[in-house]
C-alpha cells in the first residue's frame, strides 16, 4: 500500500509531517463518442494495430431480437440520457477475436450533423446502440454507417425518432455565472463539455460540481472519469464533462455542495515497543500487534515489527524504522464521498535525540478491521483498503544523535485528522460557448484533459 500513488483529489495536509495518509474514492468514465463504445471490452478497428478482416454486420432495427438473453435484456434498459435503442448483430470472420470485431460507427442527421451513440455489447454477438438525447430538433432520419478501417461495411437509415424535449430553457442561466462550459474535441474527433470557472469561494473553502440536465437531455454523471471538485485556493477551474450532443446544448445544470475541511486532535501512547540492538545498529521491535482506540472511537495499531538486519551491516545509521496502521473505517463521508480526509501523524515523545537517534523513519499505513477468529477485530490490509488509500512519507524533522539507549520505548503519537464539511448546497446554471475550441496538441492526454485537482 505505501508505494501507491496518491488518488487525484483534494486532501488537507499539515505543513510538517510525518506522514500522511489520505482516502478517496475511484470513479469510472465512458464517453458519449460515436467511436468509442461504452463496453471497456470492445476494442474498434481504429485501434487495431494490424489490419483484419472486416466482420458481418447486419442492423436488426428497434425491436429487441426473438428469445433474448439476459445480457442482450440488461442491455436493452435505456438511461437517462438514451432516446432510444436499435440493434446489430456484429459476427466476427473467422478466426478473429470477438473483442476486436466491433465495427467504427457513425451516426448522422439528414443535415450531415453527427448524433452521439454509445454500443453496448449483449451475448450472442448482438449490440444494442444506445442513441443519446440531447439533440435539438427531430431529424426525419439518421443514416448509420459502420466502418472497418477505412472501408464502409454497411449503412442503415433509422426513422421514428422521438421529438426533443427542453429539460432546461435558457432563462434558467445563473446570474453573475462565474463560468461557461466550452466545446472541445476528444477522442475520435467528437466534441466534448469542458467547464472553466473562476471560483470566488471563502478562504478554506472548495466545491463540488454535479452535472444534472443540459438543454434536452439529463446527464449520467456516472460516465465522469473524476468529480468537478474545485479544491480550496483554487483560482482558475477546468474539468471534463460528459455531454451527448454536445453541439446542440445551449445550458448546463449542476447541483452544487460547498465544503470545508474540520480538524481533530487525538493521542495515542503504545507501552510494548523496545529498542535492540542488532550488530550494533538500533531497531524498533514490537513482539505482537498493539492497538490504542482514540478520543473518537478510532483504532490506531503499532504492528508487530522487527526490521533490524540480519547480519553485520556495513554501515550503522542513527535511525530506526516505525510502522503505524489507521483504521480507515471512521474516515469516510458518506455526504462527500469524492472529498479526501486526511490524517497527518507526529511522534510526541521520545524524541530521537532522547534515546541516541537522528531520526525516526515513519510509514503510516491506512487498514481497517476485520474479524478473525474467535471474533477478535485485528488490523490488516486488504484489496479494498489498498484501492482507496495512499500513503505518502514525509522527512520528519532530524536531531544530533548520541550514544544509543536500548531498551523499552513508550511512544506517544499525535495524530491530526481533517475531514470534511458540508457548509451549503445550491444549484448553479453555466452557458455553453457554441463555438467550440481547437483540440488539444497530441501527446497531451489525447481530448479533453482530467480536472487537475
Amino acid at each position: 500500500m505505501g508505494n501507491q500513488p496518491p488518488p487525484r483529489k483534494f486532501s488537507w495536509a499539515a505543513p510538517v509531517v510525518a506522514a500522511v495518509v489520505a482516502v478517496g474514492v475511484a470513479y469510472g468514465t465512458s464517453e458519449y463518442l460515436g467511436s468509442q463504445p461504452d463496453d471497456p471490452h470492445i476494442k474498434t478497428e481504429a485501434t487495431s494495430t494490424a489490419p483484419a478482416a472486416p466482420p458481418k454486420v447486419e442492423f436488426l432495427g428497434a425491436a429487441m431480437p426473438a428469445n433474448a438473453s439476459d445480457d442482450a435484456k440488461q442491455a436493452a434498459e435505456l438511461g437517462i440520457d438514451d432516446a432510444m435503442i436499435v440493434w446489430m448483430k456484429v459476427t466476427p470472420a473467422a478466426g478473429a477475436d470477438a473483442r476486436g470485431s466491433m465495427p467504427q460507427l457513425g451516426l448522422k442527421d439528414e443535415k450531415g450533423r453527427d448524433f452521439s451513440v454509445s454500443p453496448r455489447r449483449a451475448g450472442d454477438n448482438m449490440v444494442a446502440l444506445h442513441i443519446k438525447k440531447g439533440y435539438d430538433t427531430k431529424p426525419q432520419f439518421l443514416q448509420l454507417t459502420a466502418k472497418s478501417g477505412d472501408k464502409e461495411i454497411g449503412s442503415w437509415k433509422i426513422e421514428n425518432i422521438p421529438a426533443p424535449k427542453i429539460v432546461l430553457a435558457d432563462s434558467t442561466l445563473s446570474k453573475n455565472a462565474p463560468g461557461i462550459v466550452n466545446l472541445q474535441e476528444g477522442r475520435g474527433g467528437q466534441l466534448g463539455g469542458l467547464v472553466k470557472i473562476k471560483p470566488a469561494l471563502p478562504a478554506g473553502q472548495g466545491m463540488i460540481l454535479s452535472p444534472t440536465v443540459a438543454s434536452y437531455t439529463a446527464i449520467d454523471a456516472s460516465r465522469m472519469r473524476a468529480p468537478l471538485m474545485i479544491a480550496p485556493g483554487t483560482t482558475d477551474f477546468e474539468g471534463r464533462l460528459p455531454l451527448p450532443n454536445a453541439a446542440m446544448a445551449r445550458r448546463v445544470a449542476f447541483d452544487t455542495v460547498t465544503f470545508e475541511g474540520t480538524t481533530t486532535t487525538a493521542t495515542a501512547t503504545f507501552k510494548t515497543a523496545r529498542i535492540e540492538n542488532r550488530f550494533g545498529q538500533p531497531t524498533l521491535v514490537v513482539d505482537k500487534d498493539e492497538m490504542v482506540t482514540l478520543s473518537d472511537g478510532t483504532i490506531v495499531t503499532l504492528p508487530a515489527q522487527n526490521a533490524g538486519p540480519r547480519r553485520q551491516p556495513k554501515h550503522i545509521h542513527p535511525e530506526v524504522s516505525l510502522q503505524v496502521l489507521f483504521d480507515a473505517s471512521k474516515l469516510g463521508s458518506t455526504e462527500l464521498p469524492a472529498v479526501q480526509p486526511s490524517v497527518t501523524m507526529e511522534i510526541v515523545s521520545p524524541a530521537p535525540s532522547a534515546i541516541g537517534l537522528e531520526k525516526y523513519k515513519v510509514m503510516l499505513a491506512g487498514s481497517a478491521t476485520r474479524k478473525r477468529g474467535g471474533g477478535a477485530a485485528s488490523m490488516g490490509g486488504s484489496s479494498a483498503v489498498s484501492a482507496i488509500f495512499a500513503v505518502a512519507d514525509s522527512k520528519p524533522a532530524t536531531a544530533k544523535g548520541g550514544a544509543f539507549k536500548f531498551g523499552p520505548v513508550p511512544l506517544t503519537l499525535r495524530f491530526t485528522m481533517v475531514r470534511p464539511k458540508v457548509i451549503s448546497r445550491g444549484k448553479l446554471v453555466l452557458a455553453v460557448d457554441p463555438k467550440p475550441l481547437p483540440a488539444p496538441a497530441r501527446g497531451g492526454g489525447g481530448g479533453i484533459s482530467a480536472p487537475g485537482i
